[in-house]
C-alpha cells in the first residue's frame, strides 16, 4: 500500500463530535489517529454524514473544519484545516 499521508499519524483515542447542518445535526465520534493536516474517525455509520463538516475535540480544546477522503464500514479518512470560525457545539441532552 503506497502512503499518501503528508505527515505521520499519531495513535489516539479522543472522542469528538461532528456537527453539519448548520449545527443542527451532531454525532459522537472516535479519532483513532491524527496528524496536523488529518485524521481517521470512527463513527456508528459514515454515510449518514456530509463530505464537510465540523469536527470538535472538546478535551483538547480544538476545532477543525473537516472533509471525508475516504470512507469504509464504520471509519472515515479525513483532511482537516483549522476552524474558520468559533466551533460552538450544542451539548447532547
Amino acid at each position: 500500500m503506497i502512503e499518501r499521508r503528508k505527515s505521520v499519524r499519531n495513535k489516539t483515542y479522543l472522542g469528538g463530535t461532528i456537527a453539519f447542518n448548520g449545527h443542527r445535526s451532531t454525532m459522537d465520534c472516535l479519532i483513532r489517529n491524527m496528524s496536523p493536516g488529518g485524521a481517521k474517525v470512527v463513527l456508528t455509520h459514515t454515510v449518514t454524514i456530509p463530505d464537510r463538516f465540523d469536527l470538535e475535540i472538546a478535551c483538547k480544546d480544538l476545532g477543525y473544519d473537516a472533509r471525508i477522503v475516504w470512507r469504509h464500514a464504520d471509519e472515515a479518512g479525513v483532511i482537516l484545516q483549522p476552524a474558520t470560525r468559533a466551533i460552538d457545539v450544542a451539548p447532547r441532552r
